[in-house]
C-alpha cells in the first residue's frame, strides 16, 4: 500500500491576541496545530494537511462544510484584523510518498494578503519550464532580465557595418545551412524563436513566431470590458491577440484558457496540465478556483 502525505507550517507567527474562538474551530477542522511562540504569538502547522474540513454543528445535519478558500478567508479576515501588524500569511506545503513514485512528491505555497489570494505548486512550475524549454515561449513567472542582452546579440548577428539588416526568409534560409559556414545565422536564428525579436524586418505585416507566416486579422470582440482582436496565421493556424489598452498594445500568442474556453495571452497564462506534448493552458479568469480543486 502506498502511502501518501501532505504537511503545511504557515508564517510568520501570529499575535495571539488577534485569534478569536471562532478562528480556532476553524483550524480545528482543517487539522492545524496552534503552538504558542513565546509569550505573544502562535505558530500554525499541519501535520496532515487536509484541503476540506467541517465545522461541526449542534446536531449533523447542522455540519457546515468547508473549503480551502473557507480557511483563506479567515486569514484575510485577521490580516484586516490586525490594523496592519500583519500584511500578509504565507502556507507553504509538501507532499511526499511512502514510495518513490513520480507523482508521490511536489510542494506548493499560498501567499494570503487582505485583498487577495496567490497559489503556486511545484508541479505547474516545472511544466511552465519544461513547455519554456521545448517550444521557446517564455512564461511569466520566467526571469527574462537576460532578454535585453539577447536583443543585442541578436542584432550584431543580423546587422551588418552599413545597418542593414536581415528579412525573415533570408535568415531562416541561412540558418537552413548545417555547415560550419551557417553556425552564426543557426544561432540568430535560435534567439530569434525565444525573444519573437521584432528586429527582423516584416514582410507583409505582423509575423507568426512559430512558422513566420503572415498574419492575418481574423475578428474583432470585447473580452472582460477589454477590445480585442484575434490574429490568424495563414500557414499553420497559430492565434494571437492584441488587447487594445493602448495605441501601440503588441500582438501576443494566444492560448484556449481550459476554464472558459476563451481565448487568452499564452505569457500571462500558466500550465493547467499537460498531456504528451500538448500543454493545456489556465488563464487568471479561471485558475484560483481550478488550481485549488
Amino acid at each position: 500500500m502506498t502511502d501518501y502525505l501532505s504537511q503545511s507550517i504557515f508564517q510568520p507567527s501570529i499575535p495571539k491576541q488577534l485569534i478569536t474562538d471562532e478562528d480556532r474551530r476553524f483550524f480545528d477542522a482543517f487539522s492545524i496545530s496552534i503552538e504558542p511562540d513565546g509569550d505573544d504569538n502562535v505558530y500554525l502547522y499541519a501535520e496532515d494537511w487536509c484541503t476540506a474540513g467541517v465545522l461541526p454543528g449542534e446536531e449533523p445535519k447542522d455540519d457546515i462544510e468547508l473549503s480551502e478558500d473557507d480557511l483563506y478567508d479567515r486569514f484575510q479576515e485577521i490580516i484586516r484584523r490586525s490594523n496592519g501588524e500583519l500584511s500578509w500569511i504565507l502556507k507553504e506545503s509538501s507532499y511526499s510518498c511512502s514510495r518513490m513514485r513520480p507523482d508521490g512528491f511536489g510542494g506548493s505555497a499560498v501567499f494570503i494578503t487582505v485583498d487577495d489570494v496567490q497559489f503556486c505548486s511545484t508541479s505547474a512550475w516545472l511544466e511552465q519550464r519544461k513547455h519554456e524549454a521545448e517550444t521557446g515561449d517564455i512564461g511569466p513567472e520566467t526571469d527574462d532580465s537576460y532578454i535585453p542582452l539577447l536583443r543585442e546579440v541578436f542584432q550584431a548577428l543580423t546587422t551588418d557595418d552599413a545597418g542593414n539588416t536581415l528579412d525573415n526568409e533570408t535568415l531562416r534560409r541561412c540558418a537552413a545551412d548545417t555547415t560550419s559556414s551557417g553556425k552564426l545565422a543557426r544561432m540568430a536564428w535560435k534567439i530569434h524563436r525565444v525573444i519573437g525579436s521584432n528586429s527582423l524586418k516584416e514582410q507583409d505585416g505582423p509575423i507568426c513566431r512559430a512558422c513566420d507566416g503572415n498574419l492575418e486579422l481574423d475578428r474583432t470582440y470585447t473580452l472582460f470590458g477589454i477590445d480585442r482582436e484575434i490574429y490568424q496565421c495563414t500557414e499553420c493556424e497559430e492565434n494571437y491577440i492584441r488587447e487594445l489598452t493602448e495605441a501601440d498594445s503588441p500582438i501576443e500568442r494566444a492560448v484556449k484558457c481550459v476554464g472558459c474556453g476563451n481565448l487568452i495571452i499564452q505569457s500571462s497564462a500558466c500550465i493547467f496540465y499537460q498531456s504528451d506534448d500538448l500543454a493545456h493552458f489556465i488563464g487568471e479568469c479561471c485558475w484560483d478556483e481550478r488550481l485549488r480543486a
